[in-house]
């Protein structure tokens, strides 16, 4: 959040990604890095630069704040849940701020003199974040692809034991060779055909070295349809045999 510029750019042989390519950034993502100057301190002040909750969201299911709960991204369900909080105690301090300098009665400005007061102590109270269930492993990645169309922080096949040596890579696929892979299943897309409405599906196969197009025809489809698991939204390549 603090390094990102709204287009990718080249840092140390690598690329960053840029903010406005986040799902749902828009134009929040200029306005966000004007307002940050050298940068966002504290996730306070990432809350108080009023990023919107689209954006918010973004960044922060996206890796991009994870500087902000120790560079773990188990915590950002709790670091979201924090951002939510926060926001609201502090919209109660700058709506209490402004009750006071429109006031005309003396009554009214002091009630809100003390809903300022109140929301400033919790505001400033606030620490640390709250207790909320980690993230499991697969609620991050779909997370990470659904905000930025590819993983940062691990991969899917990182809750399986898999034994390398029997697998072969998407990378050293041959064309025409029969082998057997490990890789997670996206894009998954049920169709059918058009002579006889049979069905079939087609999607993306992911390992770690690449991606490639993959389709089950009727015949295979029907022998394998109830070995292809979903997990938390993505389908994850059981140990299916295709001929």
């Amino acid at each position: 959040i603090n390094k990102s510029e709204a287009d990718f750019i080249p840092e140390n042989g690598n690329i960053r990604f840029g903010l406005k390519f986040l799902a749902n950034a828009k134009s929040r993502a200029t306005s966000l890095i004007e307002q940050r100057e050298g940068g966002f301190r504290s996730f306070k002040k990432f809350v108080e630069a009023k990023p919107g909750k689209q954006m918010a969201e973004a960044c922060i299911l996206s890796g991009a704040c994870d500087s902000y709960c120790g560079n773990n991204p188990d915590l950002r369900n709790a670091m979201l849940e924090a951002y939510r909080e926060l926001t609201d105690i502090y919209d109660k301090m700058i709506s209490a701020k402004e009750r006071i300098e429109s006031a005309i009665k003396d009554d009214v400005r002091e009630k809100a003199k003390a809903a300022y007061e109140e929301a400033t102590k919790q505001y400033e109270a606030y620490n640390g974040l709250p207790d909320v269930a980690p993230m499991t492993l697969m609620e991050r990645l779909e997370n990470e692809q659904k905000y930025t169309s590819v993983y940062f922080s691990g991969d899917p096949l990182d809750s399986y034991e898999i034994d390398e040596k029997k697998y072969s890579t998407i990378d050293d696929l041959e064309d025409g060779k029969n082998v057997w892979i490990a890789a997670a299943l996206s894009d998954k897309t049920d169709l059918k055909t058009k002579k006889d409405a049979a069905p079939m599906m087609s999607g993306k196969l992911t390992d770690r070295t690449g991606t490639v197009d993959m389709i089950i025809f009727p015949k295979v489809f029907e022998k394998v349809s109830d070995k292809i698991e979903t997990v938390t939204g993505t389908c994850v390549h059981q140990a299916i045999t295709l001929p």
